[in-house]
């Protein structure tokens, strides 16, 4: 035993360390990541103030893998895993369950050509702002910035991202391509079809020169166990147009939800992101008009409010940024702070925020 020595370890690790590196090239496998920190400071009208140190308020924080292996023909087989973690204390998040997810952000795996590309797993859903089949466009924060993200001001479908999911995008046709996105249950798939949860999404982008613009249909169905029929069938439409002009990019973006029986509300965003001191200025307001039709009795059934969200943002190096933000906003109706719905710092209060994104 005196005998095994250092040198005779490394040589026996050599041949197994050459072949798993080989085969990592040979697989294209990437270690990815992104690291997400900074103080926050919040003020819900009537409330007082609260003073966070945040994991992910401008981009969640994760680790991930992806993989890429090539068939030839322009032909292609890989994956996407991606788990969220909250830096300030290591626990999951983005999961519908933090005790249990694992790759709670995405786990795909897909195939792609000239054809397209056909995923399957778990993944974001059209209008999410996040994963590897996103459509949204139009609101310069887009899903990141938490109380300035575009589906924190709305939204009745409440799936950000889908389980049991399959997906579909187009190769692009003069600046046009197209994609489905289907849930066979947003929850689970394991009851009769009938019984599941399901979510539908249908978009088309344009992208040419300076300017970008989509449209995004989407459905979803919550069932409850053992009934059969359509119970709170929920839709929503997203529009976004971007239109470049040198150094600042001018968005307008509108949402439509509505929920059988429930909340229906119109909501538009104008914003601009413009370059400035070496880093981008990010500015953004937008409104809402809406009706509850299922509101309770003691409550008023109309729902206004409004929002103005602004954000500098400074590259550090290619890979770090520093950021400022801030926000107000304030909502009457039923939105007003005197009901609960209304007690969140997106609907009534002001916000914030400086810290540090790194990626990898």
């Amino acid at each position: 035993m005196n005998n095994f020595s250092f040198k005779t370890l490394s040589l026996l690790l050599l041949p197994l360390s050459t072949a798993l590196y080989a085969n990592a090239q040979a697989a294209e496998v990437e270690l990815v990541g992104n690291l997400d920190a900074s103080v926050v400071v919040s003020k819900v009208k009537g409330k007082t103030s609260v003073v966070e140190l945040a994991s992910g308020f401008r981009h969640g924080s994760s680790i991930g893998l992806i993989g890429r292996e090539d068939l030839g023909g322009g032909n292609e087989v890989g994956f996407f895993l991606d788990q969220g973690f909250s830096l300030m204390d290591g626990a999951v998040t983005d999961g519908d369950d933090n005790s249990t997810s694992a790759f709670s952000r995405e786990a795909m795996l897909y195939v792609s050509g000239d054809w397209g590309k056909l995923g399957l797993g778990r993944f974001g859903t059209l209008s999410s702002g996040t994963g590897s089949f996103t459509m949204l466009s139009g609101w310069v924060f887009g899903t990141t910035y938490t109380t300035a993200a575009w589906s924190e001001f709305g939204r009745t479908i409440p799936q950000y991202r889908l389980d049991n999911a399959a997906a579909y995008v187009s190769p692009e046709f003069s600046g046009f391509n197209f994609s489905l996105v289907y849930s066979n249950g947003t929850v689970s798939d394991t009851r009769r079809w009938s019984q599941n949860n399901h979510y539908y999404g249908a978009a088309v982008k344009y992208q040419k020169g300076r300017v970008l613009s989509s449209l995004v249909l989407e459905t979803a169905d919550r069932r409850s166990p053992g009934e059969v029929g359509r119970l709170s069938r929920m839709y929503e439409v997203n529009y976004g147009l971007e239109v470049g002009f040198g150094s600042v990019t001018g968005m307008f973006a509108y949402q439509y939800n509505a929920q059988v029986r429930g909340v229906k509300d119109h909501i538009v965003g104008l914003s601009i992101r413009a370059a400035a001191a070496g880093g981008g200025i990010l500015f953004g307001v937008r409104g809402l008009i809406g009706k509850d039709d299922g509101a309770a009795s003691n409550e008023p059934s109309d729902r206004r409010a409004w929002s103005v969200n602004a954000a500098y943002e400074y590259p550090l190096s290619k890979r770090t940024t520093l950021w400022a933000y801030g926000a107000f906003s304030d909502g009457s109706k039923q939105l007003s702070s005197k009901y609960s719905v209304g007690q969140v710092v997106n609907y009534n209060g002001a916000q914030a925020a400086a810290g540090m994104t790194h990626k990898f």
